[in-house]
């Protein structure tokens, strides 16, 4: 009996390391989401910024960025929103100044850039597929930031954005794969529900720390 409960757990052993090696050896491009994964606006220092042009407390700042990032409509949307709410007058020109300071304090998360790295040394194409405005864009050229990617799919070139459809079929095209070789990382739920829709892997990410575990399970990367 002892000898079959061995054999039985040798089996299982097999059995799982069959599975993860199968889940790596499918996988051939890990595919990005840029805000909020690999980088986006440091919230701080927009807040700092907000504060100052607009002479309000940092931490009614803090408060305008983080609705700011909640909301569904556009920029000018917001900010009339605000203005109406509060009867403040907004300075000639706010919009425009806003998505300049947005831009301005867009940087990488040193975190993610390293998985990104690690998974390029480890062999896999990284990919981008981000929702974006052509002045982001040339922010996060100008960075370096877009050097890590290939192929590089953002939404103000392709016409296109996430969820739909035609935004993931864009990517595979050019990225010349089948969804079922991608592995699709994204904070946004509806991106990840379509992804997945379509043949891909996915994992929705919350943190740099959870999403290096959920690769390890992949074993797409090992422990540090």
């Amino acid at each position: 009996m002892k000898y079959i409960g061995n054999l039985f757990v040798l089996f299982c052993c097999c059995g799982l390391c069959m599975a993860q090696a199968s889940v790596k050896e499918r996988t051939s491009v890990i595919v990005f989401d840029f805000g909020s994964v690999v980088g986006g606006s440091n919230q701080e220092k927009l807040a700092q910024k907000v504060g100052k042009e607009l002479q309000l407390p940092l931490n009614e700042a803090k408060t305008l960025v983080s609705e700011f990032k909640k909301w569904d409509g556009s920029s000018s949307e917001f900010w009339e929103a605000y203005a109406k709410n509060t009867g403040k007058t907004i300075p000639k020109g706010w919009h425009e100044r806003f998505e300049e300071l947005k831009r301005k304090v867009i940087e990488a998360n040193p975190q993610v850039l390293k998985i990104v790295q690690e998974l390029r040394a480890h062999g896999f194409r990284t990919a981008l597929l981000a929702n974006t405005t052509p002045e982001r864009a040339l922010r996060m050229r100008k960075l370096g930031l877009l050097s890590y990617f290939d192929p590089v799919v953002l939404s103000c070139d392709i016409g296109v954005k996430k969820p739909q459809t035609q935004a993931f079929e864009i990517f595979l095209k050019q990225a010349q794969v089948p969804a079922s070789k991608c592995l699709f990382i994204d904070d946004k739920q509806e991106n990840i529900d379509m992804a997945s829709s379509l043949g891909f892997d996915v994992i929705l990410f919350t943190s740099a720390q959870d999403l290096r575990r959920e690769l390890e399970k992949r074993s797409i990367l090992v422990s540090e």
